[in-house]
């Protein structure tokens, strides 16, 4: 305890000053509060303190068998709290959980009475009860010789974890302190989730619903030695920096299905909260500040002049204060001041003299290992320094930091003489330090500043005037300075990041590639800009493997929609939603029921709060800056600074109370808005889903879906339809609710198209058509089988593909389906192109888009694309890969007269690609590349995953043929990965030889070889005639260029001949023409004159009859270099080829 009179420490305890004999303040044993010497009362809860004469009474009343000290009454400043509904019925909280035990206490008591057996064990029960209340723990039950401990609850404390770790290490050292060898403690730690709720005058945990947080903190105990604590791996995750740890490894701990890693406490003499955010591992660039860092410049500026400067950085927890502070510093440089910088901390804000104390720690250069003979002469020597032979300031300074103070004159002074003195010695070294040298004074976190502290720095500020110190201040909103008034005070009021700022954090962070841009967007929004919170989700998304690290980028190996707030940001928000008056924090928590936007009229009808008190909190609310006000349809409506504030206050609730304010949201928005049902399906959805109303989540879920699926916005489509699915199985097993199954796997079938889950498609139609067949729906088994010939088309069963095709077809011909008819079309076009059966394929199609009315064609046939698009830019590729440009870039542009028309993002994607493709087996690459590319930034951006790798195989190619392998490979690379992982075998070989072309440019004719082997394979493998002609041509190209290698020549030979053979057999005459050019080539180096000759001469025709005129001119040019001219029937030139783009 520190003595006000003299400022020595004498021991907890002690009623008066074991230096001077002055009264001590007394802290309170039940919260933990400092209250005046001679208080009869606690100032923070009003219990009667120890000492007074009615106190021992008082505690032995409360406390039945145990005294006073180790009563378990909660802080009546929480009373409040714990009488709002949801804390009496029970709230979710993130704690630290903390069990202590003295050991061997059967031992220690077992010949004793009763009486003396509780003096006995009091003493250890004690510590471990004042340790818990000076850190703001709350003592949940005791357990004979130990008790159970709460930090972080009924109030959420952001550091709960470290102020566990400190109540830890203070009641270990407390008990070793006792003097009794035989009483040791043993604490055990854990941090998580518990459901905390208030019964009587004791706070509860429910075990039912908190037993692993709980079972592990017992189990922590359990392992550690006496006179030790041991926690856990998350609670050493949160306590990282602030404390001292020793890893124990991993143990095995009953009752758990893995080894736990265990952390042992080795002490408390850690880094302040700047010192952990700005080592190697957490520092990030810094973005955003420059119109805040033109304040901190201006005051430099100032204070360089000889004028005494202070500067304030006030914001919300986590918008970057003390970062700004210190980049300040770093880059203006202040070599030519003194810089002296200290921190408050939490558990410290009822410490007198605990910042200053710091300060002039840090001033002195005091280290932890140092002696109290080491620290006495540094303070000697620089008040020696700067002319300062006081000896009452020199005492009140050894006060400070605890020293011996043989000063009689010091002992004589009564206490409020001895707060001048200390206020004036300390305003009087800043300004005598400023008058020999400039002083900076960095001050962070003053909002949790003690009170003596705050004082003499008000002073010092009062004092400065023409001193040459610049006093850089960081708090929160809620600390009130007194320094406005001065004309030398500026003010840097720091807010969230903002879009651009806030993205190009996240790139620094995740990488800026374009696939990541979806997320960084919904980062943003979740975050509201906050610094802090995107840098920790950002390292949550890396620790929990939704995001890895690849060679110069991240990538993305699940959705990110659901990822966990990581408990550092969960801890800030709800200790500011603690903060609130218990009614405002109630309301708070039923708005976050409605969303993350609130209707004040939906509010209004689920709060059950009158208008007056309504308005009422919800201008606290929006002063607070947890809601903001903005227009709504219909009426005024909030919504919620950012998401993550509505998450953590949802998150608090039990999901009883979850359940029931649901229902109530869902039956209010039925009754007031039945006329405009469907503008509130989604919300509809989400109340009766979280409300358990089955059968309308069922209803509302489907209709969201299909809703979002004719928008495009297919991953919230596929969200919706799964929750549907999920709400149907608590549904009746009767027809209707069948052909309701049936069509939600179908509008799924739909939306994961677009994201290329292909194998999920399959096996929900695996389970409508087993529901179709059991009720003998034939068209709903129609579309099943459509889709099915479709995936496996992608997948590489292509017979299976065909044969489904063709059954869907007959079912559409026979129940006069034109709709399915038309995507019978595409399926089976699809399936014959992808076999090289081209001749099928145009006729399937030519006669399926002869059928369909223009309405028809713009249809969407229940597909991702409208299914006449689909067909034309079908047709499209069959016809470029015939070799007939003029016509296919008809049916391309047909298809973007419909896209366009249709504006769906999965038309223009796919149309472009068809475009860009025709222009490309054209040879008109510059043409082609930037609707490729155009392609691709569509499917992109409105994440359709299944034609990202359809555009890059084409995009890809183009670049380098163009000979721009750089571009070209890791976008491939990319795009493989994309295919494989979704099984999409056509994509996947396209784009493997695509990547093998790429490798070839690049002259790592390896890397090709590879690939191009690969492609092959895998296009004979599945069937894919085309593809293997293609594969197996850039085989023998590859293979060619290695000159001297008769055997790889020989290879390549080989290739082409099989690859003309495949061209020649499926009509594929672009391919054709390749291969006799490729070999043509070849021979005449070899010397093989006849032979080079003929293939050239074939070459140069087949190029000629697809209007391929710069190709033929190559071919010819080859053939001249032989030594022979030769003559083209130009009939050739008139067939029904058409031109080739240029």
């Amino acid at each position: 305890m520190l003595c006000a009179s003299c400022g020595g420490h004498s021991a907890d305890g002690n009623r008066f000053c074991d230096a001077c004999g002055a009264p001590l303040p007394t802290r309170c044993v039940v919260c933990g509060h400092v209250s005046r010497p001679g208080a009869r009362f606690c100032g923070g809860c009003g219990r009667a303190l120890a000492g007074d004469e009615g106190a021992d009474n008082a505690g032995l009343h409360e406390a039945g068998e145990t005294e006073g000290a180790v009563a378990r009454p909660f802080p009546s400043p929480l009373a409040t709290l714990l009488n709002s509904r949801f804390a009496r019925e029970g709230e979710r909280k993130q704690v630290t959980v903390l069990f202590a035990d003295i050991r061997d206490s059967t031992a220690l008591i077992q010949d004793l009475d009763p009486e003396q057996a509780i003096r006995r064990l009091e003493p250890g029960l004690t510590a471990m009860a004042e340790a818990v209340h000076r850190y703001g723990g709350t003592v949940n039950r005791w357990q004979g010789d130990g008790m159970m401990a709460v930090f972080g609850a009924p109030l959420a404390f952001e550091d709960h974890a470290v102020r566990a770790c400190f109540a830890a290490q203070e009641m270990i050292a407390a008990a070793s302190r006792l003097g009794e060898a035989s009483v040791e403690l043993r604490v055990g730690l854990n941090s998580g989730e518990v459901v905390v709720r208030a019964r009587g005058h004791d706070l509860s945990l429910e075990y039912e619903a908190v037993g692993p947080t709980t079972h592990l903190a017992s189990r922590m105990e359990q392992l550690a030695q006496p006179g030790t604590a041991c926690l856990t791996a998350r609670t050493a995750r949160l306590v990282s920096g602030f404390v001292q740890l020793r890893s124990r490894g991993p143990v095995e701990v009953k009752g758990t299905s893995r080894p736990v890693e265990v952390f042992e406490l080795v002490s408390t003499a850690g880094q302040t909260r700047w010192q952990v955010r700005s080592s190697a591992h957490r520092l990030t660039p810094f973005v955003g500040r420059g119109t805040e860092a033109a304040i901190l410049t201006d005051a430099l500026r100032r204070f360089e002049a000889g004028r005494g400067q202070v500067v304030a950085i006030s914001g919300e927890a986590g918008m970057g204060k003390s970062r700004l502070a210190h980049e300040f510093l770093r880059d203006t440089g202040f070599m030519a001041a003194t810089l002296v910088s200290a921190a408050a901390m939490p558990h410290d804000r009822h410490t007198p003299y605990r910042l200053i104390a710091e300060l002039l720690s840090d001033w002195l250069g005091v280290g932890v290992d140092d002696t109290q003979l080491t620290i006495d002469a540094k303070l000697a020597e620089a008040l020696a320094a700067l002319g300062r032979s006081d000896s009452l300031e020199h005492a009140a300074l050894r006060s400070l930091l605890a020293l011996p103070i043989p000063d009689a004159a010091w002992s004589g002074l009564d206490p409020a003489h001895r707060r001048r003195v200390t206020h004036d010695a300390l305003r009087a070294l800043v300004l005598r330090a400023a008058a020999s040298r400039p002083v900076i004074l960095l001050i962070e976190d003053m909002h949790w500043a003690d009170a003596e502290s705050r004082s003499v720095i008000d002073a010092v500020i009062d004092s400065l005037g023409g001193a040459r110190v610049l006093i850089i201040a960081t708090y929160r909103p809620e600390f009130e300075n007194r320094w406005s008034r001065l004309s030398y005070f500026s003010l840097v009021q720091l807010g969230p990041l903002d879009r651009d700022a806030s993205d190009r954090l996240l790139r620094n962070l995740i990488g800026g590639t374009p696939e990541l841009s979806s997320l960084r967007e919904r980062m943003i929004e979740q975050t509201g800009g906050t610094p802090l919170f995107l840098e920790e989700i950002a390292r949550s998304l890396v620790e929990t493997g939704v995001l890895v690290s690849e060679p110069q980028r991240f990538r993305l190996t699940r959705s990110a929609e659901d990822v966990e707030i990581p408990d550092s940001v969960q801890s800030v928000i709800a200790a500011r939603i603690d903060g609130l008056p218990s009614e405002a924090r109630t309301l708070l928590q039923v708005a976050s029921i409605i969303g993350k936007d609130v209707p004040v009229a939906l509010l209004r009808a689920i709060a059950g709060m009158g208008p007056d008190q309504l308005a009422r909190l919800l201008q606290e609310l929006q002063a607070q800056e947890f809601l903001y006000e903005h227009g709504g349809m219909p009426g005024v409506e909030y919504t919620f600074k950012h998401a993550l504030t509505h998450t953590v206050a949802y998150d608090s609730m039990l999901q009883r109370h979850r359940r029931a304010l649901h229902r109530q949201a869902l039956a209010a928005i039925e009754a007031s808005f039945a006329e405009r049902i469907d503008e509130f399906t989604e919300r509809l959805a989400d109340h009766a889903l979280r409300g358990e109303v089955w059968d309308k989540a069922t209803a509302y879920a489907f209709k969201a879906g299909q809703k979002a699926n004719a928008h495009s916005a297919h991953r919230a489509a596929a969200t919706f339809f799964r929750r549907a699915l999920d709400a149907a199985v608590h549904l009746p097993a009767d027809r209707g609710n069948a052909e309701l199954c049936i069509d939600i796997r179908l509008g799924l079938r739909v939306a994961l198209a677009a994201s290329a889950d292909l194998e999920e498609v399959l096996g929900h139609l695996a389970e409508a058509e087993t529901l179709a067949r059991a009720i003998g729906d034939e068209r709903r088994l129609m579309q099943i089988v459509i889709s099915r010939s479709t995936i496996q088309s992608n997948f590489g069963g292509l017979d299976v593909a065909v044969e489904a095709g063709r059954q869907g077809r007959a079912l559409a011909e026979r129940l006069g389906d034109i709709s399915s008819f038309i995507s019978s079309g595409f399926a089976l076009g699809q399936a014959f192109w992808s076999r090289g059966d081209f001749a099928a394929a145009e006729q399937i199609l030519t006669t399926t888009l002869e059928r369909a009315t223009e309405d028809q064609r713009r249809g969407q046939s229940a597909t991702t694309g409208t299914a006449s698009v689909m067909c034309l830019v079908s047709l499209s590729h069959v016809q470029s890969f015939l070799g007939r440009w003029k016509q296919a870039l008809a049916r391309a542009g047909e298809a973007l007269d419909l896209a366009e028309a249709t504006k769906r993002p999965y038309d223009l994607s796919y149309t472009q690609a068809a475009l860009g493709l025709a222009h490309l087996m054209g040879g008109a690459i510059d043409a082609a590349i930037p609707l490729l590319e155009d392609s691709l930034r569509i499917a992109r951006a409105n994440e359709i995953v299944l034609l990202m790798p359809h555009a890059a195989r084409y995009l890809g190619r183009a670049y380098a043929l163009s000979g721009r392998p750089d571009p070209a490979i890791p976008l491939l690379e990319e795009a493989i990965v994309q295919a494989r992982s979704h099984k999409l075998a056509a994509l996947e070989g396209w784009c493997t030889a695509s990547l093998a072309l790429a490798h070839h440019v690049a002259g790592a004719d390896g890397e090709a070889e590879r690939h191009a082997a690969a492609a092959a394979e895998l296009a004979h493998r599945y069937g894919y005639r085309p593809l293997a002609a293609h594969a197996t041509r850039l085989i023998g190209e590859i293979g060619s260029a290695q000159e001297g290698d008769a055997a790889a020549l020989q290879r390549a030979e080989a290739a082409f001949r099989e690859a003309l053979g495949l061209a020649r057999t499926i009509g594929m005459r672009p391919e054709l023409a390749e291969s006799q050019f490729g070999l043509g080539r070849l021979l005449a180096r070899q010397g093989r004159g006849v032979e080079a000759t003929e293939a050239l001469t074939m070459a140069a025709e087949e190029y000629r009859g697809c209007g391929m005129a710069a190709a033929a001119e190559r071919a010819e040019a080859a053939l001249v270099g032989l030594g022979l001219r030769i003559g083209v029937d130009t009939d050739i030139l008139h067939g029904d080829c058409g031109d080739a783009p240029r």
